[in-house]
């Protein structure tokens, strides 16, 4: 009699150390589940804000350009501007060809393209992380097309650009003092961060008709 309660209890004590291992085994399972869940949620969650930042830093260097590009229209429309007299002088001075007089008489020190920096380094302000530059040069020509800014596609790829026309023509064996009825074509670059890993990059371009650097 003795002897089978103590077989009874054996058993008993191996079903109950069975119940308490399966039920360990299940509750690693359900953590393992858990923890993958929370690491997933947690990927989804980081590329969802890498997205929304990288859209961010689009967003403001197409901004940057497109402001960029129409205050430098504004101040090579003006006469009066240190910007326009600037070009003037570089065109008078030999040192700004159009790319037709280059072709027949280029310039040792001559160029067809000037570049132009268009964040002020020496003092602080919020473009500090932004590279800004704009790349002008021009041709002769007779056109009656106005200028206009581009439209930029909310899916561009990092460059965009319009072209308003014209037809070349004038004297492009010489490099005249003053000229006039001019295409200048203006390409506005903005890079925000390091050059060789940018947040952002984007080139916007438009040709900016009958100018006049009498």
């Amino acid at each position: 009699m003795k002897s089978n309660r103590f077989v009874n209890l054996i058993k008993k004590l191996k079903k109950s150390d069975n119940d308490s291992g399966v039920a360990m085994i299940t509750a690693m399972i359900i953590g393992v589940v858990v923890m993958v869940f929370c690491l997933l949620l947690l990927m989804v969650t980081y590329i969802l804000y890498s997205q929304s930042t990288n859209r961010v830093n689009e967003m403001q260097c197409k901004i940057i350009a497109q402001s960029g590009m129409e205050a430098l229209r504004d101040e090579i429309r003006d006469s009066d501007s240190e910007i326009h007299k600037y070009l003037a002088d570089q065109i008078e001075a030999g040192t700004w060809l159009s790319a037709d007089a280059a072709v027949v008489n280029p310039g040792s020190e001559a160029v067809t393209e000037l570049e132009l920096d268009l964040v002020d380094r020496t003092d602080s302000n919020d473009l500090y992380l932004y590279d800004v530059k704009a790349t002008l040069s021009y041709g002769l020509n007779q056109s009656d097309d106005d200028f206009v800014l581009p439209d930029i596609d909310d899916d561009n790829d990092g460059s965009s650009g319009a072209n308003a026309g014209g037809n070349v023509g004038g004297n492009v064996g010489g490099q005249p003092a003053g000229i006039g009825n001019v295409t200048v074509h203006i390409k506005i670059t903005v890079i925000k961060g390091p050059e060789d890993n940018p947040l952002c990059y984007i080139t916007y371009e438009a040709d900016y008709d009958e100018v006049s650097f009498n």
